[in-house]
């Protein structure tokens, strides 16, 4: 005979919720996901949140209105690989090796590598052909896509796909995930939907100029003939289409990821990689050679579980935030940075530092005839060592011709016979400025910067901005303020000799006809 045991009910029930809850500890991980959103070449003053009126950036607002918004956040270097890199990295540019848009990263190691070993799964897409696989961004991800290979560059498209790759991930395994945005990038042309009610003729017409032969986009960024002013209205309106595009389809991933259970116990971080000049310092629809704060201060906001929310107004860089978001996650760095871990600052268990001094260098100026500044061009191709009138210009392993730019923009008259004492100043000063190193540098405040620019006759000319009293950073005031200019400086040289100069790597070959398409060079 069989004899049954009778079992309580309760205890069949106790199992049972014991065995509901385990399936529900391994679809939810304990430890937080990161999501980590860039947007290529977003200045922090055309965000709502930011205190610009025309903006249309309601996902971005909200997301501030709950996390906690800084507002003196700057990059390191405006041009998108260096910029990101240090991101990623927590390291400077001269520190990971990536000086110039395109150069890949040749030191440090990328956040996806840390999460990765801390079980994490890594998924990254980048729609900038600048910041993907050839650069150096795919180390440590598990999914990664180069968007723009796929023919995928504006933020509908890039959306879809990020998506697509998160279904890819085991519900159990916290998530790192890391997006890029290239759509407020030059030429401004969101879609349809968005350029709606804008004006956007003048702009077009301006790019298709420029497209019809793209070595004249250098004019555009320098305001030949004014331009690149008279389409400021049509572009500046474009502009913020593009950011108001990208604005629509954050709000899209949020969505997509909260219905994919993503949302919960998870840090948002969105940044920009640099701002864009649009006619600061002359500069149009461009950024990279400039240092004024239309390219160096950008948006940054954090949210999550236990983010103190407000404003932020104490000084931080990108190069902070590899460390910063470690410290969300409760991971080690397991060595040294160069930036500082801001996770208590951003709970709300320790203030700022605002006396803390942020520190930039310039890219350079990559279209040849971008000639407003030292030194113009591609190293490794053809490129300018510019005066005040003429310019020093050729090629590699050539030698260079004397071109006057006012009267010659297409630099196809040398006139080096009939400027003899020209073309001696210009080849002295090339001995001094070798190609690739003619960089400015500044040193930041929230309330003043202090910019060295290189001179022809070598060194550096000093400028110092009271960058409340002065949005334009037009007025020099080292007069007023000499114990201002005498800390920033000790600090700006001090800064700089302990950063060597560094020889530029080669740039592989497709990269270069990407940066091409793109705008940055001829």
């Amino acid at each position: 005979m069989v004899v049954r045991k009778r079992v309580n009910p309760r205890y069949l029930f106790g199992i049972g919720i014991g065995l509901l809850l385990q399936a529900c500890s391994a679809q939810a991980p304990s430890q937080p996901n990161i999501v980590l959103i860039t947007i290529d070449t977003l200045r922090a003053d055309r965000l709502g949140a930011y205190g610009y009126a025309g903006a249309r950036t309601p996902h971005l607002d909200a997301l501030a209105a709950r996390g906690r918004r800084f507002d003196q956040a700057t990059t390191p270097l405006p041009r998108t690989t260096p910029a990101l890199a240090s991101l990623l990295t927590g390291l400077e540019p001269r520190s990971h090796g990536s000086r110039e848009v395109g150069y890949r990263i040749r030191s440090g190691t990328l956040l996806s590598e840390r999460f990765a070993r801390h079980g994490y799964a890594t998924v990254g897409l980048t729609c900038n052909g600048a910041a993907g696989t050839k650069q150096g961004f795919a180390r440590g991800f598990d999914h990664f896509v180069d968007a723009y290979a796929r023919g995928v560059e504006h933020a509908e498209g890039a959306t879809e796909l990020a998506l697509a790759q998160v279904e890819r991930v085991p519900d159990d395994a916290p998530l790192f995930l890391w997006v890029h945005y290239q759509d407020p990038h030059s030429p401004y042309w969101p879609a349809e939907p968005w350029r709606a009610g804008r004006d956007t003729q003048a702009c077009r017409l301006l790019n298709l100029w420029a497209w019809d032969d793209p070595a004249r986009w250098g004019q555009v960024y320098a305001n030949y003939d004014d331009k690149a002013r008279r389409a400021w209205k049509s572009c500046s309106d474009l502009y913020d289409a593009d950011i108001a595009n990208t604005d629509h389809y954050v709000g899209e991933l949020f969505a997509g990821l909260k219905s994919r259970g993503r949302m919960e116990n998870t840090w948002l971080i969105l940044t920009a990689d640099h701002g864009e000049n649009l006619g600061e310092e002359g500069l149009f629809y461009q950024h990279g050679p400039s240092l004024h704060d239309a390219s160096l201060r950008i948006p940054l906001i954090i949210a999550g579980p236990d983010v103190a929310s407000g404003v932020d107004p104490d000084p931080i860089t990108l190069v902070d935030l590899a460390p910063t978001i470690l410290g969300l996650a409760a991971l080690d760095a397991e060595e040294e940075l160069e930036g500082i871990d801001q996770s208590r600052r951003v709970r709300g268990e320790a203030a700022g530092d605002s006396t803390r001094i942020a520190f930039s260098e310039s890219g350079n100026a990559l279209m040849i005839r971008n000639h407003p500044y030292l030194h113009s061009g591609w190293d490794g191709e053809r490129s300018c060592l510019n005066g005040t009138r003429f310019s020093l210009c050729g090629e590699p392993g050539k030698v260079a011709g004397l071109f006057e730019p006012g009267v010659d923009p297409e630099l196809g008259n040398d006139v080096s016979e009939d400027f003899p004492n020209a073309l001696a100043v210009l080849r002295g000063a090339r001995e001094r400025w070798p190609v690739g190193h003619v960089r400015s540098r500044s040193a930041r405040t929230p309330r003043f910067k202090l910019v060295d620019t290189p001179r022809i006759e070598g060194g550096y000319e000093r400028k110092l901005v009271d960058l409340r009293a002065d949005r334009d950073e037009a007025a020099d005031v080292r007069d007023r303020h000499p114990d201002v200019v005498r800390r920033l400086g000790e600090a700006l040289d001090s800064w700089t000799a302990k950063r060597a100069e560094a020889a530029s790597p080669p740039v592989d070959p497709g990269v270069l006809e990407g940066l091409r398409a793109l705008g940055y060079i001829e």
